[in-house]
């Protein structure tokens, strides 16, 4: 599959979705069953689709359209047989990272500020009732909470140099994030409350993923040509009992069960999910387009 852009996997793992970067963004699904993928969906050309992900339920494909140039996007939805395209906001301005939060309840962020030059992926917190992010003004990183529904936005921080993605702790009274250090980034735990960052990892650490059970979290470490480490650790800082395990640069996405972790690769051509037992640095190949 040639010039594939962005995917997302349906919930169960059993279908993929897709776009290109031929006109229009075509959107195509592929099962795990299916010989070849089966187009969806293509906008005019000059409109792009973006930020794809599926309903909980896998009854819907939601995503971003939009026109570049203007920053006229806004959220819309189909079935993954192509039918019932709707347009479901009317912001008229840039939207990213759409995120179910249930069968009625979309998360987004929308770019009203012209000042506002990048805004980062939200994480959401363990009760599902508030969402954080990274946003970047000017080379500067702020740090921002918001309620669920889109009321009491909050600044916690308007000085640290933050990188990669964020996951609030298990508590959900304090956010691990990547503050940068002497030109590195090391994962630290940043407190609502003003307290001072808390360091956790000492050495390169950026993008965690915490366990179910909130006894461990995973992250990654400096990448090497195409390749980077993934590493555990206790809430404390200690190195947790986990296999260190060797990944290529495609496979970002991770996610982790009670057992296993799971992670999505995506090279040109190629897309594929391999999970892996976390007591062992066995890997099994789950799936591929």
């Amino acid at each position: 599959m040639p010039e594939a852009a962005e995917f997302a996997w349906s919930l169960d793992g059993a279908r993929l979705v897709f776009h290109t970067t031929a006109p229009g963004d075509p959107l195509f699904v592929r099962a795990g069953t299916d010989a070849t993928a089966r187009q969806i969906y293509v906008a005019a050309p000059g409109i792009h689709c973006h930020f794809l992900t599926w309903s909980p339920d896998g009854k819907f494909i939601y995503f971003v359209r939009g026109d570049p140039p203007s920053g006229d996007w806004d959220i819309w939805r189909l079935r993954p047989t192509g039918a019932g395209l709707e347009r479901l906001t009317f912001h008229h301005t840039r939207v990213t990272y759409p995120v179910l939060l249930d069968a009625r309840t979309i998360l987004h962020l929308l770019w009203g500020d012209a000042t506002v030059d990048r805004v980062g992926a939200p994480s959401i917190s363990p009760d599902g009732r508030r969402s954080a992010f990274i946003v970047e003004r000017g080379g500067a990183t702020q740090l921002y909470t918001v309620d669920y529904d889109g009321q009491n936005p909050k600044a916690v921080t308007r000085t640290l140099a933050l990188r990669g993605d964020l996951a609030w702790g298990p508590d959900a009274r304090s956010i691990v994030g990547a503050i940068v250090s002497d030109g590195e980034p090391r994962l630290a735990k940043i407190f609502l409350d003003a307290t001072p960052p808390q360091s956790i990892v000492s050495d390169y650490s950026v993008d965690p993923v915490w366990s179910p059970d909130g006894k461990y979290f995973v992250y990654t470490g400096a990448q090497v040509a195409t390749i980077f480490p993934l590493s555990a650790s206790a809430p404390d800082g200690r190195p947790y009992n986990m296999p260190g395990l060797i990944l290529t640069i495609g496979a970002r996405r991770v996610a982790l069960t009670r057992e296993y972790w799971v992670s999505s690769e995506a090279l040109p051509g190629v897309g594929a999910a391999w999970t892996g037992n976390r007591a062992r640095r066995r890997t099994h190949h789950t799936a591929s387009r």
